[in-house]
């Protein structure tokens, strides 16, 4: 065999982009092009140039997109099925992305969609998808990710239901909230909010602390929940 047929595989990346958006879990789909997925939704993702390494790649794909640099990313796993894209083979380097939606509004070719309601994605995003949800459902589990989600202000509602739709069970409000507020990785701005669509007072606004967990980084917050 020629050597050169080992060089003729093209590589790319793709990312779960996952915000908390309307009381929701919310993934970034866009308009794929491609035959046979034409008006197919998918992830974003884009091939990658061969001087270029696939973190290079996304960091500039999640930029042009939210404008946005120093996002939380993390590497998924690679997808290397051989029928994977209908151009050739194309082995795909996926990622995750957690980000606040009030960062950014996306582009034309782009929209938030509940993670309950995606629909049959092209390729093999709805694979690819999963994986990201199962990764983020373990991250909940000892890392602070939870806030990456959120907006800068957010109130104990919104954190435990990032929690909730996250691990897809319901949690104890008074057991959350006591162990929350026992964490002391919470800042009271000593400001409320109505929730939107809520009914009830207004409710008092937080922001993590980022300083306190790196002092408490030997400490799970798995405590949480």
């Amino acid at each position: 065999m020629e050597i050169d047929v080992f060089f003729r595989t093209a590589v790319s990346v793709d990312v779960v982009v996952l915000t908390y958006r309307n009381d929701q879990l919310q993934v970034l789909l866009s308009n794929k092009m491609v035959a046979p997925f034409e008006g197919f939704k998918g992830l974003p993702g884009k091939l990658v140039y061969p001087n270029i390494d696939t973190d290079q790649s996304v960091n500039s794909l999640l930029s042009g997109i939210t404008g946005q640099k120093d996002l939380y990313v993390r590497q998924l796993r690679a997808f290397t099925d051989i029928g994977r894209h209908p151009m050739g083979r194309v082995i795909t380097i996926a990622y995750y992305c957690l980000v606040s939606s009030d960062l950014f509004e996306p582009a034309q070719d782009y929209e938030w969609c509940s993670v309950e309601e995606v629909p049959n994605l092209g390729f093999d995003h709805n694979k690819i998808l999963q994986v990201g949800l199962n990764t983020f459902q373990k991250g909940l589990r000892r890392k602070p990710i939870a806030f990456e989600v959120l907006p800068s202000k957010f109130t104990l509602v919104q954190l435990m239901e990032v929690y909730q739709l996250g691990l897809k069970r319901e949690l104890d409000p008074r057991n959350f909230r006591r162990k929350v507020l026992a964490s002391d990785l919470l800042e009271d701005l000593n400001e409320k909010q109505q929730i939107p669509g809520k009914l009830g007072k207004p409710a008092r606004l937080y922001r993590f602390d980022k300083k306190r967990f790196r002092d408490k980084a030997e400490r799970s917050i798995g405590y949480f929940f």
